[in-house]
This record gives C-alpha cells, sequence and structure tokens, in this order.
C-alpha cells in the first residue's frame, strides 16, 4: 500500500517530516516498507512544461526527421523541435510535455540547442521514462486539459513523499487513506477531516434494488456469506482522459489511470478501502446481476489476462450468462 503524504493531510493537520511520520506510524500501526520522496530534488522540472503543437514539417535534408513548432505559452513562446520520425505519434493541437534548455531527464541528458541537419532543435519532447516518474510509459506524455507553460514540477505534484506499507490481512481498514488517516489522527490526538459529501442523487438504491425504469436488478444468492452487494445503472456518462488531479494521486499509489470512469472507482477504493467496479452495460447480459459463490469447477479470465481456478469460497459477480468479475479482485475480460 502506498501512501502520499499530501493526500494524508487532507484528512489530518499535520506539518511534521515525513521520517517522523514514518517512524511513528512503524511504531504503532504497520511496517512502513520504503519512504519514497517524490521526486523533491527534481528542481529541473521547471524546466519541463505544457506546449501546444501548432505546425509539424519533414525536414528539408532528411525525410527520417520533423520538426514540430511548439507553442509553449507567454513567457517562453514558440520552441523549435527536431525529432525522428519513427514511432512518434503527434499532431497537430496536441499538447504534449516540452523538455526546453537547462531541464534533465532521468539518464543524465541535459536538454540544449542542437542543430540537426543544420537545423536548430530547441527542446524536446519527453515521456514518462524520460523523467523517472513511476509508470515508466515510453510513449510522449500530453496533457490536453492543462495550461500552455504550467511546468512538470506542479503537474505532477512531486512536492510530496509516499510511505510504501507492507499490509497485514487482520487490518483491511489500513487498505485505503481513511484508515492511515484514523490511526494517525487518534495517535496525534488531531481531529479527523472528513471529505464534504455532495448528495446529487435523488434517489440512492437499497438491499434488493429493483427498478423496471432503469432495467437491473440485484440478486444476492448466500446473505450469510455475502451480505450485501449495490448496483446502480448510470447512463448519459462520456467516458474520456482524468484531470490530472486524479491521475496523480493514481500514479502516486501505484495504479496506471484508464480513463475517467475506472479512475474514480480507483480512487474511490484507494481513499476508502472499497473495493469498486464499473461495468459496460452494453457487455452485461440480461438485467439482473447476481454476487454468488462460484462452484467448484468454474474458472474466469481476469483483467490481467490470467485464468483463475475458482472454488466455492470464492465469491464472483455474474449477469446471465457468465462471472463479469472476482469479488473485491477484479474485473474478468469482457
Amino acid at each position: 500500500m502506498k501512501v502520499s503524504l499530501n493526500w494524508l493531510r487532507e484528512f489530518v493537520n499535520f506539518r511534521m517530516e515525513e521520517k517522523k511520520v514514518a517512524n511513528i506510524l512503524n511504531g504503532k500501526t504497520m511496517e512502513v516498507k520504503k519512504i519514497l520522496p517524490y521526486y523533491l530534488q527534481k528542481k529541473s522540472f521547471k524546466n519541463i512544461i505544457v506546449g501546444e503543437i501548432k505546425d509539424i514539417s519533414v525536414h528539408p535534408s532528411s525525410d527520417k526527421f520533423g520538426i514540430a513548432e511548439v507553442y509553449c505559452g507567454e513567457t517562453v513562446g514558440i520552441k523549435k523541435i527536431v525529432f525522428t520520425k519513427a514511432g512518434l505519434d503527434i499532431k497537430i493541437g496536441e499538447k504534449p510535455m516540452i523538455a526546453t534548455k537547462g531541464a534533465i531527464f532521468e539518464n543524465g541528458l541535459k536538454i540544449r540547442d542542437k542543430a540537426i541537419f543544420g537545423i536548430v532543435s530547441e527542446a524536446a519532447f519527453c515521456s514518462e521514462k524520460d523523467l523517472g516518474l513511476p509508470l515508466n510509459i515510453s510513449s510522449i506524455v500530453k496533457f490536453p486539459l492543462e495550461k500552455l507553460g504550467a511546468t512538470a514540477y506542479d503537474i505532477f505534484e512531486l512536492n510530496d513523499t509516499v510511505l510504501e506499507f507492507d499490509l497485514e490481512p487482520n487490518r483491511p481498514d489500513l487498505f485505503g487513506i481513511m484508515g492511515f488517516a484514523y490511526e494517525l489522527s487518534a495517535i496525534l490526538d488531531k481531529d479527523i477531516i472528513l471529505p464534504e459529501l455532495y448528495n446529487e442523487i435523488e434517489f440512492i438504491p437499497g438491499k434488493n434494488y429493483s427498478s423496471k425504469e432503469n432495467e437491473l436488478t440485484v440478486n444476492i444468492e448466500n446473505k450469510g456469506l455475502i451480505p450485501s452487494y449495490i448496483a446502480v445503472k448510470i447512463s448519459g456518462i462520456e467516458i474520456k482522459e482524468s484531470g490530472m488531479d486524479i491521475k496523480n494521486r493514481l500514479i502516486k499509489s501505484g495504479i496506471r489511470p484508464v480513463n475517467n470512469i475506472v479512475d474514480l472507482t480507483n480512487i474511490v477504493m484507494i481513499e476508502t478501502s472499497q473495493p469498486l467496479h464499473a461495468f459496460d452495460a452494453g457487455k452485461i447480459d440480461g438485467n439482473t446481476i447476481n454476487a454468488r459463490s462460484a462452484a467448484d469447477d468454474e474458472s474466469v479470465i481476469t483483467l490481467d489476462g490470467k485464468e483463475r481456478k475458482l472454488t466455492k469460497d470464492d465469491i464472483v459477480i455474474a449477469d446471465g450468462n457468465k462471472i463479469v468479475a472476482l469479488a473485491g479482485v477484479m474485473g474478468a475480460v469482457d
């Protein structure tokens, strides 16, 4: 379990150094495996900014290279980038991360003006791998929602420390940020700061929710084993990329951002330790969601591509024809 101290501070007001926080939690709550300063010293990230691609052309001396003109905000202006075309997916209007003069990549490469076949490249596109960020993705980092000229230091909220814990199965309350917040508030004798909840849903479904209008029924086959399973059908949702505030929390928690719906279910799970899963209604057979025990001869292929042999001790979520999730663990492939 990885816990961002910035996120934890939203629930408990404390201003002590990360090592002291780690020692307190290590002695009274759970073993701290690692203290991960979240790139606090990467001051060169202030030279890595969001730009907008205004023009792309082929290098006049070599068709293996392209030339991009990128606007990086009023302060920096237009920067010309000479880039290798092979494997690079960029388009006019996109807003990638631009390493300007003085930026330093994770491998030690310092960005400077460099002539390539007679044309000076004043900056460079960069990936998470170049920046040394946790997901280590090699593709170019793009930020469609961010302001031009915003720095990587601010966008990735690098002024943070992440504590990594070895969790024990007897403390499921610590599978979420709020669990650690309650622990720390008790140890420090400080008030817990709970988030304000906005209830914009007129009707909250209860047990055995069934509605002809929503075409959804939840059926729990063994209430002794499964006291509660709640589902609701929601329509009119646009699937899109999450903002960086959501992405940063997931990245610091070791989870890859996917889209706004999947990301929100993961954010709630990390914060509250309550597992959630979003299903595509178009891929659910029938109008009934069943929460039940698996049969000893059943198996399911989960989203990680692994086939899992099940027993009657496993709890699954199923539609009319197939298992759609291993409850509390992972969804099934389509």
